[in-house]
């Protein structure tokens, strides 16, 4: 069984109300195996959901391998749970345990999109009120970017500070997702307003916040992905800036980070 990470393009926190975030699978993938892979990226030390498995007396009788780094924001935790749990056959179950053990490792109760994306593997809008609407695919060139983590504020500190910045944020996600609906793109111009935006209200860790500050003044569409802070940062390029990719790769070296 393999599932792939998701990613959130935009709607990170706002989701939980009524306005849909836009959604797209990674190329990121962890898969159920019977034999061990040395050359597999998983590793059972950081994995969280499978310690909170085992105390509710569930043990897995498989092991995991694949490419999808844990804790950058890319439904690591859901993508475990589903792999751990995929002798359960019942979908409500599994859905209660997963967002039990989410609650516990974030600190807030899950908006419900992960276990979705976990299910659709593809690309699609979604919010807690209407759930999961699938989407024909937009074209969209990007890479994804890990930096150190800082690990000094909690997500349940970020959802406030991003809530805080609503009635800014919310009126670009919901224009975003007309025209996405319209039209099957992305409107690249409002992208890059929201992303100024979650810039300017300190919900990244200082390295990730100076690196994104230098990639949004030259230009490129940057923000990070999941619950923002110590998570990945995504860049999306359009033709006017890909050809200047060598400025990114030359930053991401200055700022230690490592595009994945």
């Amino acid at each position: 069984m393999r599932i792939y990470g998701r990613i959130t393009i935009y709607g990170e926190y706002l989701m939980h109300s009524n306005e849909c975030g836009l959604i797209m699978p990674s190329n990121l993938y962890l898969e159920t195996t019977e034999k061990k892979d040395y050359k597999s990226g998983y590793n059972k030390k950081l994995d969280r959901v499978l310690v909170l498995l085992k105390e509710k007396g569930i043990i897995p009788k498989h092991t995991l391998r694949g490419n999808l780094p844990l804790g950058y924001g890319l439904a690591g935790s859901t993508v475990l749970g589903f792999l751990h749990l995929s002798h359960f056959f019942n979908n409500t179950s599994k859905r209660n345990i997963i967002n039990e053990i989410d609650t516990k490792i974030h600190g807030f109760t899950p908006s419900g999109l992960d276990f979705e994306s976990c299910i659709h593997q593809q690309w699609g809008l979604f919010c807690s009120k209407f759930g999961w609407e699938s989407q024909q695919t937009p074209s969209i060139d990007y890479s994804l970017i890990i930096f150190p983590k800082e690990q000094k504020m909690k997500l349940s500190k970020i959802q406030e500070r991003v809530l805080s910045a609503k009635n800014l944020l919310a009126p670009i996600q919901k224009e975003l997702n007309r025209i996405v609906k319209t039209h099957n793109v992305i409107n690249l111009d409002l992208l890059m307003e929201y992303s100024q935006i979650l810039s300017s209200i300190g919900v990244y860790s200082e390295v990730v916040n100076n690196f994104i500050y230098q990639s949004l003044e030259n230009g490129f569409i940057t923000k990070s992905i999941g619950g923002l802070y110590d998570k990945a940062v995504i860049i999306i390029f359009d033709n006017s800036n890909r050809e200047n990719y060598s400025f990114i790769e030359k930053l991401v070296s200055l700022s230690s980070g490592k595009i994945l």
